[in-house]
């Protein structure tokens, strides 16, 4: 690893020196490393539609794409790690396009989620004959938004308070206070993923993937969000590492400022899946959707 280095800062310095002009504002080498991830993705989703076409085959080549997938990952985030703290690369200007860049995935994740939720208002608004006007399929048990879900909202948004106690307690200074309550509130998250969101998928028996638009989308909505929640925990735990292991500075809090903006950003998403799809589905077996449907007509 350290050879990885040294031959990593000779680069740099041939790279930056052989410029004809030198930025200062952004200044960052170039790296391969994006560029492998992208087609790791694309095998993956590849591999991954091949196995939901029966491809039995195409399930471990998926895996095999994912953990392809790891590697450059894991090596673009130590070269942007080394930037950072030991060439000092990060200046405002680069902060600056950083966190901007980062606000329009956040809108773009935004957009997928609304998408996801308009599929499930057209059919909530548009119930079909062959299910006898209800939403779901006569038999099929919703889920009950006062069980699972609503301890998972408790959950969820404990861990973000918890998180922007860490952050707190990292501008502060106060590195002992700050590792412990990111701690925490990562633990939280865990719990949220592995106990809460599994437990509610086990006791909803009697809804498939399969049983009409509302199982699907209500799988593909839980599910993506549940996704998007480990890979905030993982940004938060990358950026707790890396401010407990060194001195705390602007460009650490940074990172995890961009990480719990990320957590947040997927607490506010539950906060309308709770409300959309488990409050709004409590309340629908109470009442015939065909007179909504007669009053958007």
């Amino acid at each position: 690893m350290i050879n990885y280095w040294d031959e990593y800062l000779k680069y740099d310095v041939k790279y930056t020196s052989s410029r004809r002009y030198v930025h200062y504002f952004n200044d960052i080498t170039y790296t391969p490393w994006p560029f492998h991830i992208s087609w790791t993705v694309f095998l993956f989703l590849f591999f991954s539609v091949l196995y939901l076409q029966h491809f039995v085959w195409a399930g471990k080549a998926a895996l095999v794409a994912l953990v392809l997938m790891l590697a450059p990952i894991y090596f673009w985030i130590l070269e942007l790690h080394y930037d950072s703290v030991y060439l000092g690369k990060f200046n405002f200007k680069v902060r600056r396009a950083m966190v901007g860049g980062f606000l329009l995935f956040l809108v773009s994740e935004a957009a997928v989620f609304a998408t996801f939720i308009w599929a499930y208002f057209d059919r909530y608004f548009h119930t079909p004959a062959v299910l006898g006007g209800t939403l779901a399929p006569l038999g099929i048990e919703l889920v009950s938004w006062n069980a699972y879900p609503l301890w998972g909202c408790f959950v969820l948004l404990a861990s973000g308070w918890a998180c922007n106690q860490a952050y707190y307690a990292a501008r502060g200074g106060s590195s002992t206070m700050f590792y412990l309550w990111s701690v925490y509130g990562i633990a939280l998250g865990v719990i949220f993923v592995f106990f809460i969101q599994l437990s509610e998928y086990v006791a909803t028996n009697t809804l498939s993937i399969s049983d009409s638009v509302v199982g699907s989308c209500y799988y593909l909505i839980t599910g993506f969000h549940g996704l998007h929640v480990c890979i905030g925990l993982i940004f938060l735990a990358i950026a707790t590492v890396q401010l407990d292991s060194y001195t705390i500075d602007r460009d650490r809090i940074l990172v995890y400022a961009l990480a719990l903006t990320y957590r947040h950003f997927v607490d506010w998403i539950w906060l309308f899946v709770y409300l959309f799809l488990y409050v709004i589905n409590g309340s629908v077996m109470y009442f015939d959707t065909n007179l909504i449907n007669n009053y958007w007509r």
